[in-house]
C-alpha cells in the first residue's frame, strides 16, 4: 500500500512508515513493513531509518493503525481470493497467526559523488560496466555498515536492504515531486 495517494496535500507527510506490502504464497502471508530515506549521507539515512523501524516495532498501537489502514484500503483486485485470508490475519482476534510473519523492508538513496565525475560523463567507455566496478569498490562497505545496524537492532535481521545512489537527492526530490503534482 504505497501512502502518497492518502496523502491530502503534496506539503503534507502521512504518519507512519511509507508503505506496506504484502505477499501471500502457499498460504503464507508476509507483511513488509517499508521506510525510505533520501539523504545526502548513506550513513545518516540508514540510521533514520532503522531508527523509525524500531520505533514502529516497539510501539504496538503504531502497528495497529498500519494494520487499520490496509484492512481499510486493501486491493481487492490484485489480491483476488486471497483478501478473506488476508483480512483474517489482520485481524486482532485472530488466534492462530502461525501463517503470517512479519519483515521490515529498507530503500536507502543518497548522494554518491562518483557519479558526479567527469571521468564518468564524459568518457566514451561502457558506463554501465565502469559504474558496476566502481560500485561493487563500495558495496562491502555498505553490507558492512547494514550487518552493524542490524546486530545492535530489536529488528532482529529480518530486513531487507535497498540501495539507489544519485548524483545529487536534491535535484531527484525536486523531479519527483514535480512528476507527482
Amino acid at each position: 500500500m504505497n501512502k502518497m495517494a492518502l496523502k491530502t496535500a503534496s506539503q503534507v507527510h502521512y504518519h507512519g512508515l511509507d508503505a506496506i506490502h504484502i505477499s501471500h504464497k502457499n498460504n503464507i502471508i508476509r507483511l513488509y513493513y517499508c521506510e525510505s530515506k533520501t539523504n545526502k549521507d548513506f550513513n545518516s539515512g540508514l540510521s533514520d531509518a532503522i531508527s523509525q523501524l524500531e520505533q514502529f516495532h516497539q510501539d504496538l498501537s503504531d502497528e495497529d493503525f498500519e494494520l487499520d489502514l490496509i484492512s481499510n484500503n486493501i486491493d481487492a483486485e490484485k489480491f483476488g481470493n486471497s483478501v478473506d485470508l488476508i483480512m483474517e490475519f489482520l485481524n486482532p482476534y485472530t488466534k492462530d497467526k502461525s501463517n503470517l510473519s512479519k519483515r521490515y523492508a529498507v530503500f536507502i538513496g543518497y548522494d554518491w559523488d562518483k557519479l558526479n565525475s567527469t571521468n564518468i560523463q564524459k568518457s566514451e567507455d561502457d558506463l554501465e560496466e565502469r559504474l558496476n566496478s566502481l560500485f561493487s569498490d563500495e558495496i562491502d562497505n555498505i553490507i558492512s555498515k547494514c550487518l552493524q545496524k542490524c546486530q545492535s537492532s530489536v529488528l532482529n535481521g529480518r530486513i531487507d536492504f535497498f540501495f539507489i545512489p544519485f548524483p545529487s537527492v536534491d535535484e531527484f526530490r525536486t523531479y519527483f515531486q514535480e512528476l507527482i503534482s
